[in-house]
């Protein structure tokens, strides 16, 4: 599974969708107003395989999207404005089953990780699916 796609699903909601926010990444955005967000693996798990012969997982994959959002108008409406973002990523992505997947998206969790200098609201999502590895798949 490849976070290519989850950028690709993401696109028609209007947001600037980046891969993984770096230092020189943030530098950047900090720099531009507008809405961005930022995708990254948060992690994977799977129980041992008890399969005999060639190994065959069932993998959760966790994928972390990270929300910017610009303030430019005061506490109350951004606030909405996070909280919208937030709907029209879920309706893109909750119920989706990316290629090469075995399941379609679930959210997990969500966190506010702060206000940035510039007033920019930034917020994280946690959404994950499950996806079978093989023994001698490719990358």
């Amino acid at each position: 599974m490849e976070l290519e796609t989850w950028r690709v699903k993401l696109k028609p909601t209007g947001l600037r969708v980046h891969g993984a926010l770096t230092r020189q990444l943030l530098q950047q955005v900090s720099q531009r107003s507008g809405d961005a967000a930022f995708l990254s693996y948060e992690g994977e798990s799977g129980p041992p395989s008890d399969t005999i012969g060639v190994t065959r997982q069932l993998v959760t994959t966790r994928v972390l999207v990270t929300l910017r959002v610009t303030n430019v108008r005061g506490a109350d409406e951004g606030l909405a404005e996070l909280e919208t973002m937030r709907n029209t990523v879920r309706q893109q992505l909750l119920g989706w089953q990316p290629a090469g997947a075995a399941s379609e998206v679930e959210f997990v969790r969500g966190a506010a990780l702060g206000v940035d200098a510039v007033g920019a609201q930034w917020w994280a999502d946690v959404y994950q699916c499950e996806q079978l590895i093989c023994e001698g798949d490719q990358e």
